[in-house]
């Protein structure tokens, strides 16, 4: 079995999680003066936007059992000065996919997205950083059931079982395995991962410490 100690708090557990899909984009141009853009070519009008079409897009994708296609723009970069076009862009994405959309079909779409606007001009290209596939297996594999039974004294009610919504190293750990595959990702957190100054409660940590030692054995 993969237990991965991951923040769900001390009241849930996760047998799926989403994939994560990260993607450079890089749009080239040519440098000019502001004030006669017409001699050259802005690299971060065309990038912007088709991050703009593909944000609407994917707000359009159907939710599946682990929730929504989410794509994020996280960093966008270009120009350097105010007078002067920028003859390079970048942007970073980060798309978490779910079983209903993966991967290979968000790479698919950038693709469509990429090779239309390239067609009309832009010289737009991709760099895939992140590739990790979404993994599931059943809410009620054995691990699971372990868990919400050990963790309820702790919680004081039922643990919810619901999909990650964030990556972990199951993506590789647990990649390709049977749907009855006992994983779960369950650990002490109050959801503030990634944010400043996360934290947790210490009464939740001191509980973990003794619900992994019951689960072990």
């Amino acid at each position: 079995g993969l237990l991965i100690a991951e923040p769900t708090t001390v009241y849930g557990t996760a047998s799926e999680q989403k994939g994560s899909f990260d993607i450079k984009f890089t749009s080239k141009g040519t440098s000019v003066h502001s004030s006669t853009p017409e001699k050259g070519y802005n690299a971060l009008v065309p990038l912007m936007q088709l991050l703009n079409e593909a944000n609407t897009y994917f707000e359009t994708i159907p939710a599946g059992e682990m929730g929504p296609v989410r794509f994020n723009i996280d960093v966008l970069n270009g120009g350097s000065q105010i007078n002067s076009l920028p003859d390079l862009a970048t942007a970073l994405v980060n798309v978490r996919t779910i079983p209903e959309y993966d991967n290979n079909q968000v790479a698919k779409q950038i693709e469509t997205f990429v090779k239309s606007y390239n067609a009309n001009g832009a010289q737009i290209d991709t760099d895939i950083i992140m590739n990790e596939f979404p993994i599931a297996t059943s809410p009620s594999n054995q691990l699971v059931k372990i868990i919400q039974s050990l963790g309820k004294e702790y919680a004081g009610r039922d643990i919810v079982v619901a999909a990650s919504p964030g990556i972990t190293d199951a993506s590789n750990l647990a990649k390709d395995k049977p749907h009855d595959f006992p994983f779960a990702v369950y650990g002490p957190g109050d959801g503030s991962q990634h944010q400043v100054n996360e934290s947790l409660p210490k009464q939740m940590y001191l509980d973990f410490i003794e619900i992994y030692q019951k689960l072990f054995i």
